[in-house]
């Protein structure tokens, strides 16, 4: 079961065609000329791409600025003006580290990120760093460069930050483990109680994390209860439920089927239900703990894309168990949405194959999808469309340059009320464009 995330979209660029590399079949695409596509309003220049080529990690928009942050190998975040691509302020890798290789998808509303940089020294992805997306300010630094290494990422696998108005949240350990995963302060960046305990399930010598896992505005710990172990008896194993942002626990659920337990937590809105990958589904429970819905993989990858007005929208991606009776790998990239209260599906779209979701505008409700292709004579084209997230509504973008710089790519994009945003593994005179809404 696949969890959140963007997909790496795997399109190479070879002899004046563009050989789309999935699930170890390479299809031949061609295009035509390009359309008349959104107006671009600038790029940035000289953008440091590094990192042999590697994509981005996130595109933060606050107050009229617009940050790249770029991955290990780019030794530095800059902040562009966002009306005319100037840059405002450069801000280096913090000294003894070689760059990013984590970061949080957007900032807060006042305009705070985070990043973690890889420190050789360490062996992984340990210094965690605070910054000000309007002027490019560090306000702190935490080295997590003591713990086992074993506990770490090693840049491109899956350590995540995420940032709240108070709180910030890391998981350094690709398998969850309890002693990777940590609570800041914002203000201070002292460390914070990390969750432990299981709401409202007793257990006479306590409650023992075997992962913790994070997403949205939640929290989510696998405890197994010691004193069940002790006796002999089987074990007992339970799912706590914590709010990121305070630590307050919610709430509780002992686990039945040790079989089938939860894996990763796929979305936690506030407010609203927690889905969670467990075995081969997705599960949904309410603020209560009660189980609402569960979603069959049936033999997909289920991948979520977003969240937003109760709508969880998911990527359906075969997956290498499917075998023959799978689906037909040309049959193109589907995407569904699931209504979060009830599992309702209430769209499904599919597009051509190689499209990727390049991200999503909580304001407008809507997603860019890029779809690449290869023109002979013209270059690599990026022809774009919006999604509508809650309908499954769709309106041609139209078609933009996209130079790849190497073999493969993952494009992203982020958005404010008067333009949007596409990064991503490019030439460095494409790395950084904006274009007029």
């Amino acid at each position: 079961m696949a969890r959140n995330g963007r997909r790496r979209a795997p399109w190479a660029a070879v002899g004046g065609a563009a050989l789309l590399a999935l699930g170890g079949t390479a299809w031949l695409v061609w295009a035509g000329a390009a359309d008349d596509g959104p107006r671009e309003s600038w790029r940035a220049a000289e953008a440091d791409t590094g990192g042999d080529g590697a994509s981005d990690l996130a595109l933060w928009v606050h107050d009229g600025v617009v940050a790249r942050v770029g991955p290990t190998g780019v030794g530095a975040i800059v902040g562009h003006d966002a009306a005319d691509g100037a840059a405002r302020w450069r801000l280096p890798a913090p000294e003894g580290t070689e760059g990013p290789c984590a970061a949080s998808e957007r900032v807060n509303a006042e305009g705070v990120g985070v990043v973690l940089y890889h420190s050789p020294d360490a062996g992984g992805c340990t210094v965690l760093a605070a910054i000000d997306a309007g002027d490019g300010a560090l306000l702190w630094s935490h080295d997590f460069g003591a713990l086992d290494p074993a506990l770490t990422s090693p840049p491109g696998e899956s350590a995540t930050v995420a940032v709240g108005a108070t709180t910030v949240t890391v998981k350094l350990s690709p398998a969850n483990i309890p002693e990777g995963f940590f609570r800041l302060d914002l203000a201070s960046g002292q460390l914070l109680p990390a969750p432990g305990d299981v709401p409202g399930q007793g257990c006479a010598t306590g409650w023992v994390p075997v992962t913790v896992d994070h997403a949205d505005a939640r929290l989510v710990t696998l405890a197994r209860c010691a004193d069940a172990a002790e006796a002999g008896a089987e074990p007992r194993l339970a799912m706590g439920v914590h709010d990121a942002e305070t630590g307050e626990p919610l709430w509780g659920r002992a686990l039945e089927n040790l079989a089938v337990i939860p894996a990763d937590v796929v979305a936690g809105p506030a407010g609203g239900p927690l889905v969670v990958a467990q075995g081969e589904a997705l599960v949904a429970y309410s603020e209560a703990g009660q189980e609402l819905w569960r979603l069959a993989a049936d033999g997909r990858g289920l991948v979520e894309r977003a969240v937003t007005d109760g709508v969880l929208v998911v990527e359906s991606l075969p997956t290498d168990d499917v075998g023959d009776e799978g689906a037909d790998e040309s049959a193109g990239v589907t995407f569904e949405g699931y209504a979060l209260d009830d599992g309702e599906r209430l769209w499904r779209g599919t597009f051509p194959e190689g499209t990727a979701f390049l991200g999503a505008d909580p304001a407008t409700g809507r997603a860019l999808l890029g779809s690449y292709a290869y023109a002979q004579g013209e270059g690599g084209q990026l022809t774009l469309s919006w999604l509508g997230l809650a309908d499954g509504a769709t309106e041609g973008a139209g078609t933009v340059p996209f130079p790849l710089e190497r073999g493969t790519v993952e494009a992203l994009a982020a958005f404010d009320a008067e333009r949007f945003y596409l990064g991503g593994g490019l030439a460095s005179e494409a790395r950084l464009r904006a274009f007029a809404r």
